[in-house]
């Protein structure tokens, strides 16, 4: 009796303290987000499987979490940089760098207080990718390679 009475004033208190509704999230997409220095930089990709010549939509969301703007200086042209690698026997071995190329001059922008800037970069499944592996997908702000989110995707070969 005092066991059900204890679990039934548990259960009572739980109720009156409510419960958090669930966070909507897509099972499909695969995404993930790293934090610092007041910048919260979040990757999506539409799935986790590609084949050998899809092209990859990569969703890169920064978030100043900041109330004050937030300054980003680039090295180069590119605002945003896509990484792929795969993990080898002596460590993470890249495979490719998106964009290929890019010009030399310096990229600044602001990121006003609690604002996103999202950009999305469509990355080639090229042939030369390794399939039938994890690979590591990883996007950052170009030049804050420090908060660098990564997501594992598969890749098939394009017959497949």
């Amino acid at each position: 009796m005092r066991m059900a009475l204890s679990c039934s004033l548990a259960l009572a208190g739980l109720a009156a303290g409510g419960c958090e509704k669930p966070q909507d999230f897509r099972v499909d997409v695969a995404g993930n987000v790293r934090e610092a220095g007041g910048l919260r930089v979040r990757v999506e990709l539409p799935r986790r499987s590609f084949r050998v010549g899809d092209t990859i939509a990569v969703k890169v969301t920064a978030t100043n979490t900041t109330g004050t703007p937030i300054q980003i200086v680039s090295p180069t042209g590119a605002p945003v940089l896509v990484r792929v690698a795969r993990q080898t026997m002596a460590g993470p071995e890249q495979v490719q760098v998106y964009p290929r190329s890019v010009t030399s001059n310096i990229l600044s922008w602001t990121i006003p207080a609690g604002e996103s800037w999202p950009k999305t970069l469509r990355v080639p499944v090229e042939p030369d990718w390794p399939v039938h592996e994890v690979l590591y997908v990883s996007a950052e702000l170009n030049g804050y390679g420090h908060i660098a989110p990564t997501v594992h995707i598969r890749v098939k070969p394009a017959g497949e």
